[in-house]
């Protein structure tokens, strides 16, 4: 219901005021689907929550002759206030002016349509089953400081519960710093050996925490949907991800359907 009420409107400031309240629904199906360990349910209420803005293509302007005048007449002003500024003229008239205009503008986009016509939901399990073919998809969520996965292999999704959020964040920060280390060779010949074990170390380390406990993946292909902190995660470091293609992406259900 969110969805299509969301699609059909055409201002972005109101879709942004639904998308706030969609969140907070999607928040509580996730932790009841979570408590339930239904992963099929997890992974639906997980993409409600991250996949709202990427669903949806940009609202269009209107086919509205009054608001095209509007919004030249605007730029206009606009341009004319910043040069009497500039001048040390007067610009209360002006300033009064571009007000009344953008009153105008938004109540015109305000009544703008949207394109709830278009199919922007989640996709479902078997559609992404089918999508995926020989590979794997893993979206990680977390809830309630832990972070919980959810693996797509060839059959029915997989629910794990892995780790602590503040875990991974600081084996990761100690993983990019190294990184950083090594890639301006910074330090001397006996340093650069100590940040290469760091690496090393910290790269087995998220290894065991994300992707040892996933067996289901097995060795296919991986798409993967992180999840805060693992946005800024170095995938092909991990030795779980050595030898395989690894995709990235915000979302399963854009990367299900991309946008035309």
């Amino acid at each position: 219901m969110f969805d299509r009420f969301r699609a059909g409107l055409g201002a972005t400031e109101l879709r942004a005021q639904v998308s706030s309240h969609a969140g907070e629904i999607a928040r509580h199906g996730l932790a009841a689907a979570l408590a339930a360990e239904r992963p099929g349910a997890v992974l639906a209420w997980a993409e409600r929550w991250r996949a709202g803005a990427l669903q949806f293509r940009p609202a269009r302007p209107p086919e509205d002759a009054a608001l095209a005048e509007h919004l030249a007449e605007l730029r206009q002003v606009a341009l004319t206030l910043g040069d009497d500024e500039l001048a040390g003229r007067d610009t209360r008239a002006l300033v009064r002016k571009q007000a009344a205009l953008q009153d105008a503008v938004r109540a015109a986009a305000r009544h703008a349509w949207g394109s709830a016509a278009e199919d922007t939901g989640f996709p479902g399990v078997p559609a992404l089953l089918r999508a995926l073919g020989s590979a794997a998809l893993v979206e990680y969520v977390s809830h309630a400081g832990c972070l919980h996965a959810v693996a797509l292999a060839g059959r029915a999704p997989v629910l794990r519960r892995l780790c602590p959020v503040d875990e991974v964040e600081e084996r990761l920060a100690g993983l990019r710093f190294g990184l950083r280390r090594l890639a301006y060779e910074d330090g001397t010949a006996r340093s650069t050996r100590a940040v290469a074990g760091l690496v090393a170390g910290q790269a087995q380390a998220l290894d065991a925490l994300l992707l040892a406990p996933l067996t289901a993946v097995g060795d296919r292909p991986l798409v993967v949907v992180p999840t805060g902190a693992l946005h800024a995660m170095p995938w092909a470091v991990l030795p779980g991800c050595a030898g395989r293609p690894v995709s990235v992406v915000p979302s399963a259900t854009p990367w299900h359907c991309p946008a035309g």
